[in-house]
């Protein structure tokens, strides 16, 4: 079986770690091997994780110079909102990309991404001041065929949120939260909508019936290619 690479995009607290996880874990049971990619990452060490990204940064920069200026000069262009988050989406891009190159050494039926490709425009546009040609964006870097939305109502993603322990989401430090989400319903609609293939699906993943029912449809849709 050729592997699947299926990522996930949505609104911070829209379940996208959650649901991968249970998803994950229902796919072992049945006897695949899968590789839960961002959760694998988040549970390394901090210094490790540091070392281990600057390691995939380095081989991706001297592999693919010329998608270094481009990325380089799509986020100058984009006119982020600050240094820091210049600095930030762009090192996260470029880790994200550089994970894509070693997908031919994944020995898995499926690798799932909720923090992948997808999520990482979200985090160029969600900052830019300028419009930023996604369409360009797809053709010349995009390698995912599998794509899910996870769509969640405002109010259940403000309820969650409060919910949060710490302030993970950068909704949380921003003054006019109402804006922000706002922006990003707008930039994760366009992302979906630009994604120019049927493999792709939308769930509503509002309440916990909603949450169960989305395992078997996920199940559905990324078997139904096989």
């Amino acid at each position: 079986m050729k592997t699947k690479f299926i990522e996930f995009i949505g609104n911070p607290s829209s379940g996208k770690s959650t649901i991968v996880e249970d998803l994950t874990s229902t796919l072992r049971g049945d006897g695949f091997k899968v590789l839960n990619l961002s959760y694998e990452i988040a549970r390394m060490g901090r210094k490790r994780k540091i070392l281990h990204k600057l390691l995939y940064y380095i081989k991706f920069t001297l592999i693919h110079p010329a998608k270094i200026i481009y990325i380089f000069a799509v986020l100058i262009n984009s006119r982020q909102n600050s240094l820091k988050d210049f600095v930030k989406v762009y090192f996260n891009f470029i880790f994200v990309l550089s994970l894509y190159t070693n997908r031919r050494n994944y020995d898995y039926d499926y690798v799932f991404y909720d923090q992948g490709f997808y999520q990482a425009i979200w985090s160029i546009l969600i900052e830019a001041n300028t419009k930023v040609n996604i369409e360009n964006l797809y053709t010349r870097l995009n390698e995912i065929p599998y794509l899910v939305y996870l769509d969640v109502d405002r109010s259940e993603v403000e309820r969650r949120l409060k919910l949060r322990e710490t302030n993970l989401s950068r909704f949380e430090q921003n003054e006019d939260i109402e804006d922000a989400l706002n922006r990003s319903y707008t930039i994760l609609e366009t992302i979906f909508s630009t994604y120019n293939s049927n493999e792709k699906i939308k769930l509503s993943n509002n309440l916990q019936n909603d949450f169960t029912e989305n395992i078997d449809r996920l199940l559905n849709f990324i078997k139904s290619y096989d």
